[in-house]
């Protein structure tokens, strides 16, 4: 803990974070004495000899050890770090304000103004290694600071400045449109100013708290009136309120989005976390004795002020929202919300306070579950809130009351958990729902056979996504039945569409290059069939999907049917009627193997 040593002041600790070997830094800002372990801190004091506020930076180890304290600032009050992020290294970069002048170790700087902007860098030993400011003549500050995934750093926060004089960050400079703007900014990791973008309500103000870096991606959240632009993203809130409000930033400093709630009154985003399960935030909203506030579809409603937990997709979408309190104040914005982070498992973990301004035992409720809080040393001058909750929400973005950690398809409302592959996604969210290697767009037979390869050609031979030896009943996929096709299996002509100008026979056989008899007449079209198209399916079935010359329909054995197709059924050479239906041959069925002859064979021809 830190604590004050001879001569008393107080401390306020606004940010805080952890590297990747369990070292955690901290900032905020102090007046008078303080002490981080064997170290001591003393403040500045202004012209009369009263102490102001100064910022501190402090490390400590895994082990709950401090390992160095620094501090900075200046002889007038408003000096604090609002902000700070590992460096990677041991090292730490902070972020916050200073009034008219400070100075970090041996180096000073001034203001453009009141208070300006700084970001600041100080390294492992705890010695501060770069400051680089920014601002106006107006009231700015740096609220936050994250690292990118590329190591540079992104800077957010709120600047002043009229018409004739803008605020100064690097080479850029910017007028404000509202009576306060947000800025964002990217920053080397050696202290240049790289790019600035700014968001304003014109009439209205726009008050940013929460940020945070998720790839080279940036979001930041707060409260506005008015109607801000994030780019192209336009938002708006009702006259005389306070809406909350949170946009993304990618890394060349593009507004991807922007989002914000919905009724009036007060409401606002105080802490973000960004993951690959969205974007976690919490804040609160309040309005009176009763009190609403709407994000997305989800309408809140409290008493005064309450807590608020919400997760939103990478779109920009809401996808749930909660609250939580009691008949007092909760997580009320003048004493911020605490911080909102992902757990391993997918939920959602929000820090705030509750019951706020209770003079007696108050009892909270979030989700579940109720807590109370006594009071104590109750500050009726103060007001100050006598609870701190830790809120863990279970995710259930798609409100099927399965929380998304336990959910195998957190987005999509699935109760029963159908999952037929067993690959722990979802049926109604997978997109190979039976793991055979083809999209269920693409796939004839989602199931019932699962987790085989249908890019192996001997399992699929049309590659229609239907197993061949229990899903397919038509394997080549020439619309004939497997049942009644004598074509079909590996060695056959796949995805083609049995028809009679393909398949006179409509057999499953393509004529042209799988069947020898078209017409199923049992006599093979290149070995005497004189008739090996037009009527089929008129030989004598032998057993096995082939056919047998039937006889009796084709007397003289040339492929045509006697009836239909044969002019000549004995093929004697004299047709069987004329043109008007008058017996011609009066043996039409009779000998074969000769050929009529008035002169030797057959004299009364």
């Amino acid at each position: 803990t830190a604590g004050q040593y001879a001569g008393g002041g107080f401390s306020w600790g606004n940010d805080i974070t952890v590297d990747s070997t369990g070292n955690i830094f901290i900032t905020g800002f102090y007046a008078g004495n303080i002490s981080f372990g064997s170290t001591q801190l003393r403040s500045t004091s202004d012209s009369n000899g009263d102490d102001t506020t100064d910022i501190f930076v402090a490390k400590m180890s895994s082990s709950g050890n401090w390992l160095w304290a620094e501090t900075a600032g200046g002889s007038y009050d408003s000096d604090s770090g609002k902000g700070i992020a590992s460096d990677g290294n041991g090292g730490a970069y902070v972020a916050g304000a200073f009034n008219i002048s400070g100075t970090w170790g041996m180096n000073g700087y001034g203001t453009n103004g009141y208070t300006d902007a700084f970001v600041a860098h100080i390294d492992s030993t705890g010695t501060w290694d770069w400051v680089a400011t920014g601002g106006g003549p107006g009231s700015d500050d740096a609220a936050g600071v994250t690292v990118d995934s590329a190591g540079d750093l992104r800077v957010m926060g709120s600047f002043q400045g009229g018409s004739t004089q803008g605020a100064q960050f690097g080479s850029q400079s910017f007028n404000a449109v509202g009576s306060s703007d947000l800025f964002v900014s990217k920053m080397t990791n050696s202290g240049s100013w790289s790019w600035t973008e700014t968001v304003g309500a014109p009439g209205g103000v726009l008050v940013p708290w929460g940020f945070d870096t998720e790839g080279t991606d940036s979001y930041v959240g707060g409260l506005f009136s008015g109607t801000a632009s994030f780019g192209s993203h336009s938002i708006s809130s009702p006259a005389s309120s306070n809406n909350a409000f949170i946009a993304k930033i990618d890394g060349s400093g593009a507004w991807q989005w922007a989002n914000a709630s919905g009724g009036t009154g007060l409401h606002f985003i105080g802490s973000i976390d960004a993951s690959p399960n969205g974007i976690a935030v919490s804040g609160g909203f309040s309005g009176g004795s009763s009190t609403s506030a709407t994000f997305g579809t989800t309408t809140l409603t409290g008493t005064y002020t309450e807590m608020l937990a919400a997760v939103l997709d990478s779109n920009g979408n809401w996808v749930w929202a909660k609250s939580g309190g009691s008949s007092g104040d909760d997580g009320y914005y003048n004493y911020g919300t605490g911080g909102v982070g992902w757990t391993p498992a997918g939920d959602v973990i929000a820090v705030g306070h509750f019951c706020q301004g209770m003079p007696s035992a108050c009892t909270a409720t979030y989700g579940g579950n109720a807590v109370t809080a006594t009071p104590g040393a109750y500050s009726t001058q103060l007001g100050l809130p006598p609870g701190v909750a830790i809120w863990k929400q279970a995710s259930d973005a798609d409100g099927d009351n399965i929380s998304d950690a336990s959910d195998n398809c957190p987005m999509i409302s699935n109760v029963g958990q159908e999952d037929m592959d067993s690959d722990s996604i979802g049926d109604v969210c997978d997109p190979d729902v039976d793991e055979d290697g083809i999209l269920n767009d693409d796939d004839a037979c989602d199931g019932p056979a699962v987790n085989w390869d249908a890019s192996v050609w001997s399992n699929d031979i049309d590659m229609d996504g239907c197993r061949d030896i229990d899903e397919d009943d038509d394997d080549d996929e020439d619309g004939v039945l497997d049942t009644s096709d004598p074509c079909t299996g590996v060695s056959f002509k796949l995805n083609w569409t049995s028809n009679v100008v393909n398949d006179n026979d409509m057999d499953g056989c393509h004529d042209n290059e799988e069947d020898n008899d078209d017409d199923n007449d049992g006599i093979d079209d290149t070995a005497g069939d004189n008739c090996p198209r037009d009527y089929a399916n008129w030989g004598l079935p032998d057993g096995s999907g082939g056919f047998n010359h039937n006889g009796s329909a084709d007397h003289d054995s040339d492929g045509c049917h006697d009836e239909v197709e044969d002019d000549d059924d004995d093929n004697d050479g004299v047709n069987d009627f004329d043109s008007l239906g008058a017996v011609l041959d009066r043996c039409p069925t009779g000998m074969l193997g000769w050929t009529s002859d008035p002169v030797g064979t057959d004299h009364d021809e």
